[in-house]
């Protein structure tokens, strides 16, 4: 297909034009910068609303020590929208300042806040490696308590159509059971310090020393962030 006068070619069965990756084989400390998406605190949401959480774990120049390259490939949209859409790349290469962290060990927690004294409520708590290789309806584990979102839904890190990795859910606030549907709710963001895959034990090697939101905390430790969000 040819856009602009380039000629761009769709992904075949075997994918040969995705990003360059490493892996952390050396098992060293990573540092990183944690992105929540932008439009998380910037929308107004009401009891019916489906909110879509993402975070992304990203190294650039900012980091000390970050200093090389990846590859990266230009892609552009060949065909249709939404479902039916249709990503491909004319096979330039080209070096990017920044490149994606995917940590297994990653958690998401969403808590009711509670008002006049009471203990918060936990409607979402799981983590990557609870569903790894499971599907978004057998993703088990880390279920809630005091009522929320179904505990079969998984967490999960996905590339979306940017070519960013992040760390993904759709919290539907219409599903929360056993509280008051408004109110302020508490989302964080968090590194277990060691997941089980399978009968493998996978320590965490990331810490989060950076964030890019003005409306998130970030931990000391550098092991969870967090934001709040009202829900009218």
């Amino acid at each position: 297909m040819s856009i602009g006068g380039i000629v761009y070619y769709p992904q075949a069965t075997a994918s040969t034009w995705q990003a360059e990756w490493r892996n952390n084989a050396t098992g060293a400390t990573l540092e990183a910068l944690v992105d929540w998406g932008d439009a998380l605190l910037s929308k107004t949401y009401t009891a019916s609303s489906i909110v879509r959480i993402e975070t992304a774990l990203k190294q650039d120049a900012t980091i000390p020590g970050v200093t090389d390259t990846m590859s990266a490939f230009k892609m552009a949209l060949l065909s249709g929208q939404g479902i039916t859409e249709s990503q491909g790349t004319d096979k330039s290469i080209y070096a990017s300042a920044t490149r994606n962290i995917y940590a297994i060990n990653a958690r998401l927690k969403i808590e009711k806040i509670a008002t006049g004294g009471g203990a918060d409520i936990v409607i979402f708590d799981k983590a990557v490696w609870q569903g790894f290789g499971a599907s978004e309806e057998g993703g088990g584990g880390g279920g809630g308590s005091g009522g929320g979102a179904p505990t079969s839904s998984a967490y999960t890190a996905e590339l979306n159509v940017g070519g960013s990795l992040v760390y993904g859910y759709n919290f539907r606030i219409g599903q929360v059971t056993g509280t008051d549907k408004t109110g302020q709710y508490r989302i964080t963001f968090s590194l277990d310090p060691e997941a089980t895959v399978g009968t493998e034990k996978v320590p965490n090697h990331v810490k989060m020393i950076n964030k890019l939101d003005a409306g998130a905390t970030l931990d000391p430790g550098g092991l969870s962030t967090s934001v709040i969000i009202t829900v009218n």
